[in-house]
């Protein structure tokens, strides 16, 4: 496993894992995170593949706006080719809220950055 995506997925398990404990003050935070939790968990992303469209379609939009956003933001160059390594596809749709986007974006960026890697 990429030393970045293994970074990535263990700082999801523990922003998690913190949030839980105050889940009525995090609730956006909480909600806004659950298709970042597919990008950490390519068993789960391949459910919603075939079970669950809208979200898969929605880690598939954060596939591409990571790659989109990979100049920008340093991190996002290694992890965009880790994720595309992984099998995941970056598919853009319009479906999804600008402004959501932006803090899953930023809080990915947060991940990547080990704020949450114990």
């Amino acid at each position: 496993m990429n030393f970045m995506y293994r970074i990535f997925c263990e700082s999801v398990k523990n922003f998690f894992a913190i949030n839980k404990e105050g889940e009525q003050k995090n609730e956006y935070r909480l909600k806004i995170a659950q298709p970042i939790k597919a990008l950490a968990d390519k068993s789960l992303y391949f459910h919603w593949k075939k079970n669950e469209p809208l979200k898969y379609d929605e880690v598939n939009n954060l596939v591409y706006e990571i790659d989109k956003n990979k100049d920008r933001l340093h991190s996002f160059k290694t992890f965009s080719w880790d994720l595309w390594g992984h099998g995941y596809e970056s598919m853009p749709s319009e479906e999804f809220d600008e402004e959501t986007v932006r803090e899953q974006l930023k809080l990915i960026n947060l991940l990547l950055s080990r704020q949450y890697w114990l």
